[in-house]
């Protein structure tokens, strides 16, 4: 039996969510998607930042909340959720959740004025485990500038993060680096970055051009609130090899500490490393909040 998900709102097997083969999804790449992970229990962390920033793509696409609740209704949305992760029995285990959401209408790229046509699909699988340490590629890959892609959307165009880490893991690594156009730090293909020195936390500036990561942003909120400001600034790769350490966080594997970033080994059992994620974890046990049906 093929996996259920949910298709604008319904229930359907994997092989009746449909969209035109020329819909601008496809043909354009005009579409957003949020992964974010559920806890045991049908728990999730910061369901509504992530509700949010697809939000914000979709209006950006000329989504109207008014025309197309049928598809997706951002105030049903975890009640939706839950219905697909009972149907796929996952609610009591962990899961990884996509909610890929675009424009299915086929009007030209010239076209402007014609009302947008959207559809929305969720789908969950089970969590494969994540390694918690991962080696770094330094590459040499550039983010697009702020002013040529919101970097505070999860846009449906990832050729250049793909092809990035295929490269990277070619290579025996397990994430890489990119880069803004000024040659500072902004993230990796995947995943936000931190460093740490002495008892400093440092991340790139959000001006980089680096993704509006939702953990990246809790956990900023969770260290601040321990007495651990984050200095959100400009860092060269001059600063990422003085780094005492380095981690990555995204929605999915949450912390990874980074071993070695191409020969430069860095450490992995800095007390500080530990006091970070003792701190997340405090703050995600307060912050879990379960999905519910209507």
């Amino acid at each position: 039996m093929q996996q259920p998900v949910l298709f604008n709102r319904r229930l359907v097997s994997s092989g009746d969510a449909l969209i035109p083969a020329d819909s601008r999804a496809v043909a354009l790449g005009e579409a957003c998607f949020e992964t974010l992970r559920v806890y045991p229990g049908g728990k999730v962390l910061g369901f509504a930042h992530h509700i949010t920033r697809l939000m914000r793509g979709l209006d950006q696409l000329g989504y109207d909340a008014a025309r197309h609740r049928d598809v997706f209704d951002p105030e049903s949305a975890a009640a939706d959720l839950f219905r697909l992760l009972e149907a796929c029995r996952l609610t009591e285990s962990s899961a990884r959740v996509r909610i890929q959401a675009g424009r299915s209408d086929r009007n030209s790229i010239r076209d402007f004025e014609s009302p947008a046509d959207f559809f929305c699909m969720m789908t969950a699988a089970e969590l494969k485990t994540s390694p918690k340490t991962v080696a770094l590629h330094p590459g040499d890959f550039r983010r697009l500038p702020p002013e040529a892609a919101d970097p505070s959307v999860k846009w449906s165009f990832y050729l250049p993060a793909v092809q990035a880490l295929q490269q990277a893991r070619a290579a025996g690594f397990g994430e890489t680096l990119f880069w803004d156009a000024a040659g500072n730090l902004a993230c990796g293909a995947l995943s936000n970055i931190f460093l740490v020195s002495g008892s400093a936390v440092f991340t790139p500036a959000l001006e980089s051009g680096a993704l509006h990561g939702i953990t990246r942003a809790l956990l900023i909120e969770a260290l601040y609130e321990a007495g651990i400001p984050v200095r959100e600034q400009n860092l060269s790769r001059r600063d990422l090899e003085a780094a005492e350490a380095v981690f990555l966080t995204n929605s999915v594997t949450e912390i990874a500490v980074v071993s070695r970033i191409g020969e430069l080994h860095k450490a992995t059992d800095l007390p500080m490393l530990q006091r970070i994620t003792t701190i997340f974890d405090a703050y995600k046990t307060q912050n879990l909040q379960p999905l519910r049906p209507l």
